[in-house]
């Protein structure tokens, strides 16, 4: 729902910034948590540090960045943690975590008329 609220906003340029980061940022965490999951799922100590290790590198680049730069890598963080940490108990659904997150943000953000624009 938030996704949907930020693309009907009025101001079109910056909505469509915030989006395109939005999404970016989410298809970034969705690859790295995949790829951690392929490469961790049979050591859950290794995956719980590498995510934790991808956060704080994503706190990095958001403090270094402004703006909705900011925002992608905030995202790229907590979407890597929204399916990685779950995927603990459950590694072979990682994958489908991850594309359900993904196929709802892209959604909220490609679903628009283009006569709203």
């Amino acid at each position: 729902m938030v996704t949907v609220f930020i693309v009907m906003q009025p101001q079109t340029g910056m909505v469509l910034a915030k989006s395109f980061y939005r999404l970016a940022g989410t298809v970034v965490g969705v690859v790295v948590t995949i790829a951690l999951a392929a490469a961790f799922s049979q050591t859950p100590e290794l995956f719980l540090l590498s995510i934790a290790i991808w956060i704080g590198l994503c706190t990095f680049g958001a403090a270094l960045n402004g703006n909705f730069r900011s925002y992608g890598f905030v995202l790229a963080g907590y979407t890597t943690a929204l399916i990685g940490i779950p995927a603990l108990s459950h590694p072979d659904e990682v994958f489908l975590a991850a594309m359900t997150r993904l196929a709802e943000l892209s959604m909220g953000i490609l679903w628009r008329c283009p006569e709203d624009s």
